[in-house]
């Protein structure tokens, strides 16, 4: 009987760890997938947003991250996909409206770029963030 509690308690530990650990090793691969974009590494910073998705799909800067893959390799529907569901997960997030506004800017959608232009400024203003 003492052996199924433990036995129990540890599986219980590991599963509170492996959940803990995910926002931890997703935030991990976002990290090392910026560092990617900014050697110009796009397919490698791919791998590494996908990484962070599938470890924790609640991410929104993992889809930020990969989003900005998808505009950098001018595939503008899944760039807007990516960055929407970014503002999915964090309504307030002002650089995925911005990003997505860029998005609808090269699809030549003025409008929506437009709307989510002045949604990621007031988000912004609202959160203390500066864009020039």
């Amino acid at each position: 009987m003492n052996r199924k509690i433990t036995k129990s308690f540890i599986i219980f530990l590991v599963s509170a760890s492996t959940i803990i650990g995910c926002t931890y090793n997703s935030n991990y691969y976002v990290n090392r997938g910026n560092l990617k974009i900014s050697q110009g590494k796009y397919d490698r910073a791919m791998r590494y947003y996908n990484g962070a998705i599938r470890i924790n799909p609640q991410n929104p800067k993992a889809f930020l991250g990969r989003g900005s893959v998808w505009l950098l390799k001018l595939n503008y529907q899944a760039a807007i996909a990516d960055f929407t569901q970014a503002i999915f997960l964090k309504p307030d997030y002002s650089e995925a409206y911005l990003n997505r506004a860029t998005a609808w800017v090269e699809t030549r959608n003025a409008d929506k770029a437009l709307r989510d232009c002045n949604m990621g400024l007031e988000k912004a203003s609202r959160n203390n963030e500066m864009y020039i």
